[in-house]
């Protein structure tokens, strides 16, 4: 699985944020969605200055928010 290939790109650089980017990205598509939170907060600490990450995370905890309160129905 692609996920299982960021893992071993990030254990080895873990600095890599291009895998990070993408190990966030390919985590959301799999509603892995704590995950992916997790991945974009590390980003956005790293590179402050990217909208697209910035948006991308509030997109994430908002989606991760609904889920919770979903699942404590």
């Amino acid at each position: 699985m692609i996920v299982d290939d960021y893992n071993v790109a990030l254990r080895s650089q873990f600095n890599n944020t291009k895998a990070l980017l993408l190990h966030a990205q390919s985590n959301a598509s799999l509603e892995r969605w704590k995950e992916s939170l997790r991945n974009y907060t590390v980003l956005n600490k790293e590179i402050p200055e990217d909208i697209s990450i910035a948006n991308s995370l509030a997109q994430v905890h908002l989606i991760f928010k609904n889920y919770q309160a979903a699942r404590s129905l």
